[in-house]
């Protein structure tokens, strides 16, 4: 393996509160499309439902998309507060619908108000456990984290523009049952918002199938100019200038963690930290006792606008073609990864890798990529038309957390 808790969840009560609210929504959804049909209104053109019944334009909107939404979980959070769930029965009343239907939409909006204080307690806290399981939720969470890198970068005093993590591989050239590996990371645009704050760029460790952490160290860094006194390898031509001040800690595991020194607050202040690092022969390209996966690791602990993980492997290697993704919550209050196996702590990003045009490489968020990985190639003595690329990219990245690609390693005899 390669690279740069929660609280466990009681199934069955999950399982409760999605079929219940299921339940709710779809009771919700008949009553009141029948109430509305006898109304002689058509849900699927809310300006004409608000104007058949005189309600306004937000209210008969909701009022619609409950009817018509695709996904049932969805509609049901589009439901009408107390005060427009009165105004939408008193309309109903006077539109036509029956006292039966009126009733009946009554009824299953006291369901829904029950189900609400049963599982989650108010709707806020109802959307939050919906959206993870919604068709639609990818948006909503995406709204989530963005909340939270406000607040995360409130707390810790710092954020970052971008988080860059590139890592490529290929079988060793004299050894081709060992596998080289170089790594590109870069925190883009950090900005302290307190004085006094250090804050980790880089810390190079490795582990195993087992989830014991190894650190073989580099062979060499992607630019040997770049390589400070305290051993970061820094690739100076995209760092920001002056070039930043790093404390180093060796971890108990043996790893090593290089820190930049704090830094004056604020946009003027702003820095670019990129740095590249390689090593030659580092582990076996087939499956071991210790090792059924291959996998390739960035831990995102800066509160940060993206993250950006790119995957290039050597088109030899086809079995690692199409890796799949996990996100996991590095939160040491639970089952972590990889100590707990693959199941610990994963969190429900819907992101899929996209594929990259390999050698034509860009990327949006970060000047001069292109140039960052043709450094990269030359110095590993690789051709990028060798390799396949894909790109992972997560806005608002939750912290802490591990962003996992994981493909099986192949059987040798």
């Amino acid at each position: 393996m390669f690279s740069a808790s929660g609280n466990s969840v009681d199934e069955p009560l999950t399982d409760a509160f999605l079929t219940r609210a299921r339940e709710v929504a779809l009771q919700v959804r008949a009553a009141l499309s029948a109430a509305l049909a006898s109304c002689a209104v058509d849900p699927s053109k809310p300006q004409s439902l608000g104007r058949a019944l005189r309600l306004d334009k937000s209210l008969a909107w909701k009022i619609a998309r409950v009817v018509t939404d695709s996904d049932p979980l969805a509609a049901v959070c589009r439901l009408p507060g107390r005060t427009g769930s009165k105004l939408m029965l008193l309309a109903l009343g006077k539109g036509g619908a029956s006292p039966a239907e009126v009733e009946s939409v009554q009824s299953a909006l006291l369901a829904f108000e029950q189900m609400i204080a049963t599982h989650a307690g108010d709707r806020e806290t109802l959307e939050i456990m919906l959206a993870g399981v919604m068709p639609s939720g990818r948006e909503r969470e995406e709204q989530y984290r963005k909340v939270a890198f406000v607040g995360n970068s409130a707390v810790f005093g710092v954020r970052a523009r971008a988080q860059l993590a590139a890592q490529f591989v290929a079988p060793n050239p004299a050894d081709p049952g060992r596998l080289d590996s170089a790594i590109v990371t870069a925190l883009l645009g950090l900005v302290r918002l307190r004085p006094e704050t250090p804050w980790a760029v880089a810390t190079v460790r490795a582990y195993d199938g087992a989830g014991q952490e190894n650190v073989p160290g580099f062979t060499g860094a992607i630019d040997p100019a770049g390589l400070t006194p305290d051993g970061l390898p820094l690739m100076p031509a995209f760092c920001s200038k002056p070039l930043p001040t790093v404390q180093v800690r060796t971890l108990p595991s043996g790893a090593v963690r290089f820190e930049l020194a704090p830094v004056p607050v604020g946009q003027t202040a702003a820095m670019d930290c990129v740095t590249g690092w390689f090593m030659r022969s580092c582990v076996p390209i087939g499956r071991t006792d210790v090792d059924r996966f291959g996998e390739h690791i960035v831990r995102v602990s800066t509160p940060g606008e993206v993250v950006v993980f790119d995957y290039f492997v050597h088109r030899s290697m086809f079995f690692a073609h199409r890796p799949e993704l996990e996100v996991y919550s590095m939160l040491p209050g639970g089952p972590v990864y990889p100590l707990h196996g693959p199941e610990s702590g994963r969190l429900p990003i819907g992101v899929e890798p996209e594929a990259l045009d390999v050698p034509n490489i860009t990327c949006d968020e970060v000047e001069g990529y292109s140039a960052m990985i043709d450094a990269t190639m030359a110095r590993l003595g690789w051709d990028a038309r060798d390799f396949v690329g894909l790109r992972v990219r997560i806005p608002y990245p939750p912290v802490p957390s591990m962003m996992v690609l994981r493909y099986e390693l192949p059987l040798l005899v």
